[in-house]
């Protein structure tokens, strides 16, 4: 229970009503509150099957162009959570890439690009993808740029941009981006496995993580190349 009296939904020790279906009543309740609204979107189980579509549109349509950080990062993140994509967000996350707000909510929307590509006319997606790229310096946006281009066209300067900011990163955050994003077939073909253990190479290099993180990175790197070899995946 926290010092203004809520008494949260969400338990660190019992997660267990994330894994049913919630009523329209107790999402009113969830939303209100920020921190409840934020454990709701990252891990309710059960957004396909809850009969609330209506109610998670309206909280999109409402809050994704407010300028509350909070509430629309969450606005953002449920478009991705309930796959609802409309060109009015798509107009919104232009707005905020093309602003002066803070990293964080830009990062958010490079994901949502991610997340909606095939769905996005191509030259907008590449387009806010290369101004993010060419006007930004923190290395996650970088990271997260690349990799979306990386979905549509390869260039061997966008793999330069990546292994120059393994080099010099000190966040363990941005191997753990290309780990996530080689999930994805399209993606995972602009990597060759050359490509992979240079990366591996590097990674190894960096003494800004620690070692428990660099094994952890490295082992998934390698686990990705060997499947690869294995089912004869070499691009």
């Amino acid at each position: 229970m926290n010092t203004d009296g809520h008494k949260y939904l969400y338990y660190k020790n019992d997660m267990n009503y994330l894994k049913h279906k919630i009523s329209k009543d107790e999402l009113i309740k969830i939303f209100k509150n920020n921190i409840d609204r934020n454990i709701f979107i990252g891990e309710y189980q059960n957004f396909k099957n809850d009969d609330n579509d209506i109610f998670y549109q309206d909280f999109i349509d409402l809050n994704l162009s407010k300028h509350g950080r909070k509430i629309q990062e969450d606005a953002i993140e449920l478009s991705m959570a309930v796959n609802i994509y409309e060109e009015s967000y798509l107009n919104e996350i232009k707005k905020i890439l093309h602003s002066r707000r803070q990293g964080i909510i830009k990062l958010v929307c490079l994901d949502w690009l991610f997340f909606f590509y095939q769905r996005i006319p191509k030259k907008d997606f590449i387009d806010l993808n290369e101004y993010v790229l060419k006007h930004m310096e923190y290395d996650l946006l970088k990271i997260q740029a690349v990799l979306n281009i990386l979905l549509f066209k390869y260039t061997d300067q966008l793999i330069s941009v990546l292994i120059t900011c393994f080099n010099h990163s000190n966040d363990p955050a941005i191997f753990y981006r290309l780990n996530n994003a080689l999930t994805n077939h399209e993606l995972a073909k602009s990597f060759t496995n050359s490509t992979i253990y240079l990366i591996i190479d590097v990674i190894n290099l960096n003494g800004s993580i620690s070692k428990n993180q660099k094994n952890e990175i490295i082992d998934r790197l390698r686990q990705f190349a060997l499947r690869r070899v294995d089912n004869r995946q070499e691009y």
